[in-house]
């Protein structure tokens, strides 16, 4: 069950996202590997000295309980694909240790568009990305714009519909020309607008028809068809507790706009070492839940900056969790541009 912490930021609860088995399970499994924090998203200034005094640690390769909590973080926030999905990290918080607050983005990922996405997982040339974009985009303004007519076969759960990414799409350009885009152009024509069109007079009127009605549609709406640059970036976190923590530990999100939240403001925290903890609201570390949490604004423009968030110290017992971050991109093509 998902039920709504706060609304800026955007914090959800999900209950009995990991049982206790499982719990256990990770704990054992990660605990060998368990290694001071890093800082290193930090300057040198004293003031981030000690900045993060938790531990973290790593599961397995073939570990297929973390397997399974990774695909389940994937299901729940219904992302597209699961590569989007980092490994998982486990997390320790022993009494008096801290994160304090930070965001879990980074600030030097390079923005890129989806078709420079698809040239990197693919190996595919750009040339040919940057076309089936725009094809894309083209039926997407004619379908907008109630133009379709005529052009069922471009719907995007046809063989024709110009996604690369479908193995049979290459069938139907003809995996022989794909290096030649004016070649690649007209079969795709052919096969979208123009199938079993006989005589070949026909076919010929046909396709110069349809060229025509895409080239219209270009000219229509220019602004449409300049590539789109988003930022990417780990999107949102995934925060499974793993253990009961009797007093302490909690979630806190100092910059929240107002204390109006699942478990009240945060005011009434204290927690030595770390005054952000009396700060916004808060989530409390319930075994088997997990707090999820978003970084950017919906349409993966820019950071929401109420995402800054901290790890209070546990005052009695220890505190367990798992950081799933998890990106608007394939994690891989992601994680590369930066040291984590």
């Amino acid at each position: 069950r998902l039920r709504t912490v706060a609304m800026s930021p955007r914090v959800i609860l999900v209950e009995d996202m990991v049982s206790d088995e499982e719990s256990d399970h990770l704990i054992k499994a990660g605990s060998h590997t368990l290694f001071r924090s890093p800082e290193k998203h930090y300057s040198a200034d004293p003031k981030y000295q000690n900045y993060r005094t938790s531990e973290t640690g790593y599961f397995p390769g073939n570990d297929q309980v973390a397997a399974a909590v990774r695909r389940r973080a994937w299901q729940v926030l219904r992302l597209s694909k699961l590569n989007m999905v980092e490994n998982l990290q486990l997390l320790r918080y022993v009494p008096g240790r801290w994160y304090k607050e930070h965001y879990d983005l980074f600030n030097n990922v390079p923005a890129i568009t989806k078709a420079e996405e698809q040239v990197d997982l693919y190996l595919l040339s750009r040339e040919l990305v940057s076309w089936a974009a725009q094809q894309r985009r083209l039926l997407y303004v004619a379908w907008r714009e109630g133009l379709m007519h005529g052009w069922l076969h471009t719907r995007p759960n046809y063989h024709a519909y110009p996604d690369i990414q479908r193995p049979n799409f290459f069938n139907v350009i003809g995996a022989d020309r794909a290096d030649d885009l004016v070649e690649v152009h007209m079969a795709w024509i052919r096969s979208a607008f123009c199938p079993n069109k006989y005589p070949l007079d026909a076919e010929k009127a046909c396709v110069l028809e349809a060229a025509e009605a895409l080239d219209m549609l270009q000219d229509r709406f220019p602004e449409e068809f300049r590539h789109r640059a988003i930022q990417r970036n780990r999107h949102v976190t995934l925060l499974p507790y793993l253990t009961e923590v009797e007093e302490g530990g909690e979630t806190v999100f100092p910059l929240a706009r107002n204390s109006e939240s699942l478990y009240g403001p945060a005011s009434n925290i204290k927690r030595e070492g770390m005054n952000e903890c009396s700060s916004g609201i808060y989530v409390p570390p319930i075994k088997g839940a997990a707090a999820v949490f978003y970084h950017t604004r919906p349409d993966s423009t820019d950071r929401d900056p109420l995402s800054m968030h901290g790890g209070c110290p546990p005052v009695t017992g220890i505190k367990y969790a798992i950081n799933i971050f998890c990106w608007n991109i394939n994690n891989a093509l992601g994680t590369k541009h930066v040291n984590v």
